[in-house]
């Protein structure tokens, strides 16, 4: 069956998704000792359940859902607020095959081989001419999240040109409906997504992301995969707590969060390192230097712009711990020196929050 067809011809009765069950574990007709999670699939992509580690080392479900249904794949919709009918009809038909060795036949826990980079298999049949759609290619943008506690989520973007706006588009952005303790998701608006299907491709666009953290630790952000896009398109996660960038493309992304909460505005995923104008960058660039005294442990901010005026000092490490923090109250703003404890030799970002409202990080290193 062709999943687009039929979540088109039932936008109106559901939520725009389809939900499947992958069982992988507890071997008990009791529900509590089940094992697994749902994949989802809508318009825009699929992506596989949220999993415990002893599923296997990824840390997620095995199978991602594609477009083409098999026979006797069963599945799951979430009714909309209005309900309605759910429409099958011939038209939802297609004749795909399925003996195709880079096929996945069904969702059932004794199919678990040809695992794909990603640790999951795409139950996506071979591009034929036996029915199979011929539509433009989805720009996919997919991000993997390690929690505290082991779980692995994977979230998808995808750029749908005409099909979908930056807002909310049924049939193109799924919710997390089986949001954890720990997890990750995006924040559009009061919605909590796991597929987010936006416009064209534009490098200015920012998503944020959102983070629930019930046990403290380090928590990692990972470039599963990119499809269909420049790939040497950058990829950054940017820390609002500490204003720094990270290259995703470059590594996996490893932050301590010391504290339980849930961060929905602290991460945002953006294609450009821009948080101010050029001319911003270029003026603070030129009138503020940040270094550190070896022989008295002093951390030195020369400040050669009158009106940048600095109200609070903040000291993390790369891994976005919070060292120490400095109120600055009536001091010489163009020429401060703040003594600092006995830290590791290293790189730090000494981050400072200006009179305006504005955050700027940057660079100290610190020998001993």
């Amino acid at each position: 069956m062709d999943a687009n067809a039929f979540l088109n011809a039932n936008l109106s009765a559901t939520d725009g998704a389809i939900y499947f069950w992958e069982h992988w574990g507890g071997g008990t007709h009791k529900l509590k000792d089940y094992e697994g999670g749902y994949a989802i699939l809508n318009l825009t992509a699929g992506v596989p359940a949220l999993s415990h580690p002893d599923v296997n080392q990824t840390g997620g479900g095995t199978i991602t859902p594609g477009r083409y249904i098999p026979v006797g794949q069963g599945f799951f919709v979430i009714a909309s607020p209005t309900g309605g009918t759910i429409t099958f009809n011939n038209d939802q038909r297609t004749f795909v095959k399925e003996d195709n060795v880079t096929s996945n036949i069904h969702f059932r826990a004794n199919n678990r081989n040809n695992l794909n980079a990603l640790g999951t298999q795409t139950q996506q049949f071979p591009e034929n001419s036996e029915g199979v759609s011929t539509d433009e290619k989805t720009s996919l943008l997919r991000l993997g999240f390690y929690t505290t506690d082991g779980f692995r989520r994977q979230v998808v973007l995808g750029f749908m040109n005409e099909k979908a706006t930056d807002g909310f588009d049924k049939g193109y952005d799924a919710y997390n409906i089986d949001e954890q303790p720990n997890d990750m998701y995006f924040v559009l608006g009061e919605n909590k997504l796991v597929i987010q299907g936006l416009g064209a491709f534009d490098q200015s666009k920012k998503i944020p992301l959102g983070v629930n953290v019930q046990t403290p630790g380090e928590i990692k952000f990972i470039l599963d995969d990119m499809q269909n896009l420049d790939e040497d398109t950058p990829v950054y996660l940017f820390d609002r707590e500490t204003n720094i960038f990270y290259d995703l493309g470059e590594n996996p992304v490893e932050i301590d969060i010391p504290t339980a909460g849930t961060f929905n505005e602290r991460f945002v995923i953006q294609f450009t390192q821009n948080t101010l104008s050029i001319d911003d960058f270029e003026t603070i660039d030129k009138n503020l230097r940040v270094f550190h005294t070896q022989s008295n442990n002093t951390l030195n901010i020369f400040n050669t712009k009158p009106n940048l005026f600095i109200e609070q000092i903040q000291l993390f490490d790369l891994l976005g711990r919070s060292f120490d923090s400095f109120d600055v109250q009536n001091e010489n703003q163009t020429d401060l020196h703040i003594p600092l404890k006995n830290y590791a030799q290293g790189v730090y970002i000494v981050k400072m929050n200006l009179q305006d409202g504005q955050v700027i990080s940057k660079k100290l290193i610190i020998k001993q």
